[in-house]
């Protein structure tokens, strides 16, 4: 179930059970990091960014298997349908880059983050980087 920010903004975040359930799920020690939304812009707050993007990268594989072994092929976007695909379901499943990249992005907002998504591109060793 999503919350709504009290900034009166239409952008979903997670719930404070959600949140710990994702923290579960990549193994991250709350016990030893903590955070206040109003801390996030701080040197604490990069600190707390750098284990979580850790325990994130390293918990939650970048796959395409719903692309090759679905009978709907069905990707979603929708924050609620990304965590029940990679959190809830605990089957150690992760998502495209587009997948993983929502999720997290959802949580750092939820956590009080300032997240900007923008786009971005692989560029091979000696490619022309073109369309």
């Amino acid at each position: 179930m999503k919350q709504m920010p009290a900034n009166g903004s239409n952008e979903a975040l997670y719930t404070r059970e959600q949140i710990n359930d994702y923290f579960d799920y990549i193994s991250f020690p709350v016990t030893k990091y903590s955070i206040a939304p109003e801390s996030a812009r701080t040197e604490d707050g990069l600190t707390y960014l750098s284990a979580l993007q850790k325990h994130q990268l390293s918990q939650v594989p970048f796959e395409n298997l719903e692309l090759h072994y679905s009978k709907e092929r069905h990707i979603s976007l929708d924050t609620d349908d990304l965590f029940g695909k990679i959190v809830a379901s605990k089957n150690g499943r992760g998502g495209y880059c587009m997948e993983n990249n929502t999720l997290f992005g959802t949580v750092l907002k939820t956590l009080g983050f300032e997240v900007i998504a923008t786009g971005a591109r692989v560029l091979l060793s000696g490619g022309s980087g073109g369309w």
